[in-house]
């Protein structure tokens, strides 16, 4: 009886709450976010590291390796000489600019 009970307030709890969604669009940064965080070596790394997965993501999904042999710190560099010279675009149009440079 006690493991009916408790398989009906779990149903029950379980059927009114809603799904908690939660994610970070880190690509949606404005650039003149980037050129404060650059500063900041936890920051630095994120914004370094979603770069390279931008990088993946589009190489898989084209096929491709552009890329391929560069430094990562030579590809983080170019999205930030990007981000620098045009404040008004985000993070994502530094990453989308500097992959299709090096195709």
């Amino acid at each position: 009886m006690k493991c009916a009970f408790v398989v009906a307030v779990v149903a029950v709890t379980a059927l009114i709450s809603e799904p908690a969604i939660a994610y970070t669009a880190k690509g949606a940064v404005p650039c003149s976010e980037v050129m404060v965080e650059h500063y900041i070596e936890g920051h630095r790394d994120m914004n370094r590291s979603w770069l390279l997965g931008y990088f993946t993501a589009r190489n898989l999904h084209e096929d491709a390796d552009v890329g391929r042999g560069v430094d990562d710190e030579l590809i983080y560099d170019r999205a930030y000489k990007y981000c620098a010279a045009n404040l008004d675009k985000s993070w994502d149009d530094a990453a989308h600019s500097v992959y299709d440079n090096m195709l």
